[in-house]
């Protein structure tokens, strides 16, 4: 399989005209159409045990409280999240299936963001 690099543009300046690039096994992409996508923090759920101390939170309430501390940590108004994407292994409470939404709007995403 072919693997194709994961672009994250810089973030500081953009330059008056964008300059271009190649990426392997694609045609040339302007750094202007590349860009907008950035990783500005990362934070997880903790582990817990079967019915132990994390048992009363919903794999929302605990998506809501890892959203939470990224934006913190990376300094991100939540107005300026365009998507709100949430791996969930398995749907176990009423709102699991629109976890990405419900994590989002309870974090301060706009209502039109995407989920």
């Amino acid at each position: 399989p072919c693997l194709r690099p994961f672009l994250v543009p810089p973030r500081p300046s953009c330059p008056s005209k964008p300059a271009s690039l190649t990426l392997p096994h694609s045609p040339k992409v302007t750094m202007a159409a590349a860009r907008g996508v950035y990783i500005v923090a990362a934070k997880r759920t903790a582990f817990g045990t079967f019915g132990g101390k994390l048992t009363k939170f919903t794999a929302t309430d605990l998506g809501e409280k890892a959203a939470a501390a990224a934006l913190e940590a990376g300094k991100i108004d939540p107005a300026l999240v365009d998507a709100t994407i949430v791996g969930n292994v398995a749907q176990s409470s009423a709102d699991a299936p629109y976890i990405a939404r419900h994590v989002g709007l309870r974090v301060g995403v706009r209502d039109e963001t995407t989920a």
